[in-house]
């Protein structure tokens, strides 16, 4: 039989050979991060919940913003552009150009007058529904001091 024998020195070349190879093929799609804070142009606070895309590509990166309004993002080096868009806010594009720190001001958007909710989810205006309406000003949900959202329709709306 013929018996090959390997020296350390040969597979530690073999092994350190194969790892530059992995190395040098994954560098190129290897990706940045990206992070950064969002805020409200107006006011200067932190947009809690803002939602950063990339809608570039094969791929669909995404992140949200926590409650000081920092976000964190890993991307491919092929993405040129996030999104960041949030409930009451212009959506904005925003070109990346190979920069890792990104602090994004957005514009408020269009308010709400009302909303209409029915039984089957068809839209009608509040004076067209031939049964009862409730309506609940959004100033009187702001007005309670509760962190959950549903706490603050509790005794509201019957």
């Amino acid at each position: 039989m013929f018996r090959y024998v390997v020296s350390k020195s040969t597979l530690y070349k073999s092994f350190v050979f194969v790892l530059s190879v992995i190395i040098l093929f994954i560098s190129p799609i290897a990706g940045q991060t990206i992070s950064g804070t969002i805020f409200d142009n107006q006011s200067q606070e932190p947009i809690i919940g803002a939602s950063i895309t990339s809608p570039q590509g094969d791929n669909n990166f995404g992140t949200i913003t926590n409650e000081n309004g920092f976000f964190q993002l890993m991307i491919t080096k092929d993405i040129q552009t996030i999104s960041i868009s949030s409930i009451g806010y212009k959506t904005v594009e925003v070109s990346v150009n190979g920069q890792t720190q990104l602090d994004i001001g957005l514009e408020p958007g269009i308010n709400l007058s009302e909303i209409i909710v029915t039984a089957f989810g068809v839209e009608r205006q509040s004076k067209s529904l031939g049964y009862s309406v409730q309506q609940l000003d959004g100033n009187t949900l702001n007005m309670v001091k509760s962190a959950n959202f549903l706490d603050n329709l509790a005794g509201k709306v019957a």
